[in-house]
Parts: C-alpha cells; structure tokens; sequence
C-alpha cells in the first residue's frame, strides 16, 4: 500500500540538495499557489511542496547550491516584506 495520500505536484522542482528559503507554510493550496505566482512576479525562483507529514503547503525559493546566495535572496524577500526562514 503507498503511504504517500497526495501525488507529488507535477509544477514542483525535484528535490535536490543545496538550500532553500522558505516563505511560508500554507493549509491551502490555492494560498500557496498565489503566494508562488505573486513571487513569480518578482522574479524568484518560487515553488509549493507538500508532505503527508504535517499537510502543509511549503512555499519555498531557490535551490542555491552556496549558503550566502540564500542568505541574499532571504534578506530581498525582507525586504519585500516577508518573514522567510533558511532550510536546507
């Protein structure tokens, strides 16, 4: 039996390694995909991953292979006026 209850989003990145900087983490879908389009407007590189496990949506930007990269990135969405976390 699959233990996964939700296919994986076809609009989704593959995961890969590197670090990403998380916007948000939404019940919605349909919030999370406008806060990925809103994002898309400004030129980030912005996505919605979910996992069984906590039944969020994970709004997220990136992957950057190089830490200082994120970092960049995560002080413009302060600046843009989001409050984004690290995760890698």
């Amino acid at each position: 039996m699959d233990s996964q209850a939700n296919p994986p989003d076809p609009n989704a990145p593959p995961p890969l390694n590197g670090y990403y900087v998380q916007v948000a983490a939404v019940s919605k879908r349909e919030d999370a995909e406008a806060l990925v389009a809103a994002l898309k407007k400004k030129q980030y590189a912005a996505f919605a991953t979910n996992t069984p496990a906590d039944r969020l949506f994970h709004v997220q930007v990136g992957p950057f292979a190089d830490i200082k990269d994120a970092e960049g990135t995560r002080a413009k969405l302060v600046s843009d006026g989001y409050n984004p976390i690290l995760k890698k």
